[in-house]
């Protein structure tokens, strides 16, 4: 998609185009809802790795990797960069480096909310993304794990039937950003309580 001239209100927000992961869909979603929270309107630009011209328009980045911080750039795979919690070793994906940076406004600036989303979400996210189980299937007497549905299983099924259709990958992504936007909100109002 090719963008319009950008209204004051908005932000664009970038995401790498093609396969996604669920690190990239909760990244999108915390921004776009940190946005909503500042009275602005997130638009969503999956954008080819090769599109220096596209990308340069956007005031934030998800997991590309070619600006720095001050770019709002949550890329988790680049030399020098935060890479691991020195409280319990678990990589940074684009979930936590987004959490840790916008997370407590998010939350409207409660630890304790936001320590309880880091837990629930972001660290088991930024995990698996990084091929680190925090919790692993069981294990059947034929040695295979046994599937037990999870988000990270509902995220593969659906990136899955999209593979090789990037038409229905883009779709599928905006649908999962606006639900786990609205899991998001749910889960901060109900840890208000």
């Amino acid at each position: 998609m090719i963008p319009r001239e950008k209204f004051s209100n908005e932000i664009w927000i970038g995401v790498h185009d093609g396969v996604f992961h669920m690190d990239d869909i909760f990244d999108t979603a915390l921004h776009v809802l940190y946005y909503e929270q500042a009275g602005k309107i997130s638009k969503i630009f999956r954008i080819p790795r090769g599109n220096k011209w596209l990308k340069d328009k956007m005031d934030c980045l998800i997991d590309f990797g070619n600006k720095n911080d001050e770019h709002n750039d949550d890329h988790h795979h680049l030399r020098g960069r935060k890479s691991y919690r020195i409280e319990n070793g678990i990589p940074f994906a684009a979930s936590g480096l987004g959490w840790d940076k916008i997370g407590l406004t998010v939350c409207n600036e409660s630890v304790w909310i936001f320590e309880q989303i880091k837990q629930m979400y972001v660290l088991p996210i930024d995990a698996w993304d990084n091929g680190i189980f925090l919790n692993p299937p069981p294990i059947r007497k034929d040695g295979a794990r046994i599937r037990i549905p999870s988000i990270f299983n509902i995220i593969d099924a659906w990136r899955e039937d999209a593979r090789g259709n990037n038409q229905k990958m883009d779709e599928y992504f905006m649908v999962l950003v606006d639900f786990f936007k609205k899991t998001l909100r749910c889960e901060i109002n109900r840890l208000k309580k």
